[in-house]
């Protein structure tokens, strides 16, 4: 079991690679978005699954760090 303080890494740990899956799949919208609107010229955007699994394990991320900081903060709870 982890103590309080390698908890508190692994949910940062998750959060940083949730925002960066997150800022991915934006990116991805956006230069799809501006391919369509503006034409641009865009060397490489994600096929429809491969945006969906992105989402999916963006959503995973954020999952998981949101029951890692509930964990903790009912240990904090139970420790007073």
């Amino acid at each position: 079991m982890l103590d309080n303080h390698r908890l508190r890494k692994l949910n940062r740990a998750n959060l940083g690679i949730f925002a960066l899956l997150f800022f991915l799949f934006w990116l991805n919208v956006i230069l799809g978005k501006g391919k369509i609107s503006f034409g641009w010229q865009v060397p490489f955007l994600l096929s429809d699954i491969a945006e969906f699994l992105l989402l999916l394990v963006t959503a995973l991320f954020f999952t998981l760090a949101a029951i890692g900081r509930e964990n903790l903060l009912r240990r904090e709870r139970d420790e007073k």
